[in-house]
């Protein structure tokens, strides 16, 4: 991916809301937005 392109992450580990805005914090990526259906969750994701 390059610079400014969005991914959408979609997960099943409820530790992923801890962990992917750490992630992205700590890797200089920006969390766009994040929302959950049931079990899943969803983030989305701008490449820093």
């Amino acid at each position: 991916m390059t610079q400014g392109e969005v991914l959408r992450l979609i997960a099943t580990d409820p530790a992923a809301s801890i962990d992917v805005p750490h992630f992205c914090q700590e890797s200089g990526h920006r969390l766009l937005g994040q929302s959950q259906d049931g079990e899943t969750l969803q983030f989305e994701i701008e490449r820093g």
